[in-house]
């Protein structure tokens, strides 16, 4: 089955919440990976997830780091081959100890 880039968004909220309805709460699900399904942004629907502990979202098309403000309790997030080129928003993250950031845009490290 061939996956067009807009349904990668349509596929990645379906995970969300199959994943949400399998275990029943949002709190209880620990580790997320919606590799390679070339979204264009994070979507809204992760910040439910507010037990979320580990987040691999790599090798997609987004461009800003977003919509993971509510997840304090993440301490790895995988970003690496996607378009960023400024890192913000991840200072809310204070239990995050990875941050995986490789093959993007970035050109200055700074607001960390």
């Amino acid at each position: 089955m061939s996956i067009e880039k807009s349904d990668g968004l349509l596929i990645a909220k379906e995970k969300i919440l199959e994943v949400k309805n399998s275990m029943g709460t949002e709190h209880e699900i620990t580790t997320l990976d919606l590799n390679g399904l070339e979204l264009d942004s994070i979507p809204d629907e992760i910040g439910t997830l507010t037990g979320l502990k580990k987040l691999s979202i790599s090798v997609n098309n987004i461009t800003d780091i977003k919509n993971l403000e509510q997840l304090e309790k993440l301490t790895e997030l995988y970003l690496g081959g996607n378009q960023i080129s400024e890192i913000k928003n991840v200072d809310k993250l204070v239990n995050l100890t990875v941050l995986h950031l490789g093959n993007n845009r970035i050109s200055e490290i700074e607001n960390l």
